[in-house]
C-alpha cells in the first residue's frame, strides 16, 4: 500500500502526468518513469561502493572448501562460485567425502547467504524434504566454524577451510 502512495505521489509531481480518477489512483499501464527519479553522483558513488565491497567479499569466497567435524574427518567438499550475471551473489555445489572414492552424494546448493561475518549453506541431499544446513562465522579469510545440521536436526560442529589442492 505504501509503494502504491509512493508511486501515485510520484506520478503527481511529473509533467505531463495521466489524468487520473477523482479516487487518486492510476493504472500500471500509466505509470511510465522510475518514481525514484535519477539518482545524483553522490548517491550512485555510495551505490558502487558498497556493491564493489560486497563483491569483493563474495569474491574471497570462490573456490575449494572442505567441511570437517571437530576431529578432522571430512564431511562435505563445497565449489562456490560468482553466479553468473549477478554480481554479489553466490551459487555452489556440494559433495559428500564420508562413503568413499565414486560412492559419494552430490548435489547443487540450494541457497547461500553471506552477512558480515556469518554465511549459511542450504542444500538437500537425497530426496530430503528439509535441507541440511551448514552456519558458520569467519575465524580467518580461509577458516570458517560453525554446525552443520542435518534433516533430522542433529548438529555436530564444524570447521570449514580451504581445500588442499594436491
Amino acid at each position: 500500500m505504501f509503494s502504491v502512495l509512493l508511486m501515485a505521489a510520484a506520478l503527481l509531481g511529473q509533467d505531463g502526468a495521466p489524468q487520473t480518477p477523482e479516487s487518486g489512483a492510476v493504472s500500471v499501464e500509466a505509470y511510465s518513469r522510475d518514481y525514484e527519479g535519477p539518482k545524483s553522483d553522490a548517491e550512485a558513488r555510495y551505490d558502487s561502493t558498497i556493491l564493489s565491497a560486497y563483491s569483493s567479499k563474495v569474491g574471497q569466497m570462490e573456490g575449494s572448501w572442505e567441511v570437517a567435524n571437530a576431529d578432522g574427518r571430512k564431511l562435505i567438499g563445497l565449489e562456490l562460485r560468482n553466479e553468473g550475471g549477478v554480481r554479489g551473489r553466490l551459487e555452489g555445489a556440494w559433495r559428500s567425502m564420508t562413503a568413499g572414492l565414486g560412492l559419494n552424494e552430490t548435489g547443487f546448493v540450494s541457497d547461500i547467504s553471506l552477512i558480515g561475518n556469518e554465511m549459511e549453506v542450504n542444500y538437500f541431499q537425497g530426496r530430503a524434504r528439509s535441507p541440511t544446513i551448514l552456519h558458520l562465522r569467519k575465524e580467518t579469510e580461509s577458516r570458517w566454524r560453525g554446525t552443520l545440521m542435518d534433516v533430522a536436526g542433529r548438529k555436530v560442529p564444524v570447521v570449514m577451510s580451504r581445500a588442499v589442492v594436491r
